[in-house]
């Protein structure tokens, strides 16, 4: 038998190590590809599950007044609590309350009160949700609407004290665009996280710490010092709270991954329902009603509210002043008009907080012509109420119509203006004549009720921008809503400042011009209802 020689084994050798080595690299490569694929498949996950609870939390914010099978109606744009485990409510419920008036909150996502299955991000972990206390539905703030801007600012974590903004302004800066919920998918578990199950989460797993699911970005690291776990802690009403996420890849210190929703977002789609904009025009033709009634019982009508006020989320802030001589604010409390016309009712044109107290029970479809379909604000059920607090159909819940339009006033106030001319507030001498009288479109009115439409904004063709025209801000941000040129649309006959000799107006609707999308109502000399209707569009 022949063996082999030393070289021809040394070939043999080899050719096994060449393909060991090629066996094992090969291997090398599908383990990397198949890790590779692997965080793109989490990642992916947690994308799609932070997008699902979006569109459900928009979904639910918009479609909030027909919940309770239309308790909530007039109410648009609020969102539901987090889920805290407050032992009232079942894993994937809305806490009945969380927290005070105002206050951010912060829990796991409320999947079932959203009508949606628990989502899970890429490491199996169900998501987390901190909400604006602006925007939170129990305890409701007291004015919410398309300007509110929410109360977090998100930043990422980039191994520094600042941290990379991402969206969202400190209250010292005119453009906020601060996000008003925040959905949060916490990853996989970090050192000095614990998730051990302890019972209270049976369908998600785990617990409810959220300083064992939401990561700190450690100044003694080199961060920001931002806690997620912290947000909605604080005690300060109406407080803005940083929130850090991840960069990726994430990394091993922060690793939450976080999808925002805008008060756009929300407002945008509330818009877009069918009968929205027909009510809040439905509710300026009611207080321009209100007010001529007003003018029929006392021979005047009401002074204007300043536009100034020290709290525009107030009711009480909105109230007549006699040193508004034309174009103010829509007041609520009359105190002063009724003083001088030594009158002490109505002491209120619309609401007193808690009912409707206007009487609209001589109106009907005819004078109430912009309460008709598409508007859920029917002048049948309007008609009910004669303004008494004492009557069924004006109180609270008693009546869907007269109740919305209580809330609609009440949420979108800021938004409402009055003009009323110089013979017909409490010291003048009215006549049809009209002497002194505010014109709009070069026809002379008592006075009429403006509703301001979105804030006014243009695209900066050359950089594919939007440009903020109009400024809406109120504390805690630079206070911007305490001059009439943020709300009325502006035009060289419009003396928005009361300073021309003739107050003269000019109507301009989105049939002249499509920036232009203020509805105004006038009311005529007559002070008759069947004279209360939109002006006449040039």
């Amino acid at each position: 038998m022949q063996h082999p020689s030393y070289k021809q084994q040394s070939g043999l050798v080899m050719i096994v190590l060449l393909t060991i080595i090629m066996v094992g690299g090969l291997a090398w490569l599908l383990q990397g590809l198949n890790r590779n694929q692997y965080d793109l498949a989490r990642q992916t996950q947690t994308i799609e599950a932070l997008a699902d609870a979006k569109e459900a939390l928009i979904a639910f914010a918009v479609t909030y007044p027909d919940h309770d099978e239309g308790d909530k109606a007039g109410f648009y744009g609020f969102l539901p609590c987090p889920d805290t485990n407050d032992g009232m409510n079942d894993e994937g419920d809305q806490d009945v309350s969380c927290g005070s008036q105002d206050e951010n909150s912060l829990g796991r996502l409320p999947w079932k009160t959203l009508g949606i299955a628990p989502l899970r991000d890429g490491d199996g972990e169900c998501l987390w949700y901190a909400v604006s206390g602006s925007y939170k539905n129990w305890i409701r703030t007291d004015l919410l609407n398309e300007d509110r801007a929410g109360r977090f600012i998100v930043r990422e974590a980039n191994n520094t004290a600042t941290a990379d903004r991402i969206i969202g302004r400190s209250g010292t800066d005119k453009y906020p665009e601060r996000p008003v919920a925040l959905i949060i998918a916490p990853g996989k578990v970090l050192t000095a996280q614990d998730r051990t199950p302890d019972g209270s989460a049976s369908i998600c797993g785990g617990n409810y710490s959220a300083a064992n699911y939401l990561d700190i970005d450690n100044a003694s690291s080199g961060g920001s010092g931002i806690n997620n776990a912290e947000l909605g802690t604080g005690t300060d009403v109406g407080e803005i709270e940083n929130a850090i996420m991840s960069s990726f890849p994430r990394n091993d210190s922060v690793n939450d991954v976080i999808a925002y929703v805008t008060q756009a977002d929300i407002f945008d789609a509330v818009r877009r329902r069918a009968e929205f904009q027909q009510n809040l025009q439905c509710l300026t033709q009611i207080a321009a009603q209100c007010l001529a009634k007003y003018g029929r019982d006392n021979g005047r009508l009401p002074w204007a509210g300043t536009v100034a006020l020290p709290d525009y989320t107030a009711n009480a802030s909105y109230v007549d002043d006699a040193s508004i001589t034309h174009l103010g604010r829509l007041p609520n409390t009359l105190t002063n008009s009724n003083t001088q016309l030594s009158i002490s009712s109505p002491a209120f044109l619309l609401s007193n907080g808690s009912d409707f107290l206007c009487d609209v029970s001589s109106l009907d479809s005819t004078t109430l012509s912009q309460c008709t379909a598409p508007s859920t604000l029917t002048p049948s059920e309007l008609a009910m109420c004669d303004g008494q607090s004492t009557t069924t159909a004006c109180q609270n819940k008693k009546n869907e119509a007269v109740t919305a339009a209580r809330r609609l006033w009440e949420h979108w106030k800021d938004h409402f203006f009055y003009a009323v001319s110089a013979d017909f507030t409490p010291t003048g001498t009215p006549t049809t004549e009209c002497t002194n009288c505010v014109t709009v479109n070069e026809i002379k009115y008592a006075g009429f009720v403006l509703l301001a439409g979105k804030a006014a904004e243009i695209t900066e063709i050359t950089e594919i921008t939007l440009i903020q025209l109009q400024h809406r801000n109120m504390s805690p941000d630079i206070e911007t809503v305490n001059a009439l040129k943020q709300y009325v649309d502006l035009d060289d006959s419009l003396d928005i400042n009361n300073t021309g000799d003739d107050d003269a107006y000019t109507y301009l609707a989105d049939s002249v011009r499509t920036e232009y999308d203020d509805f105004i109502v006038c009311i005529g000399t007559d002070l008759a209802a069947t004279s209360v209707n939109p002006c006449t569009i040039p």
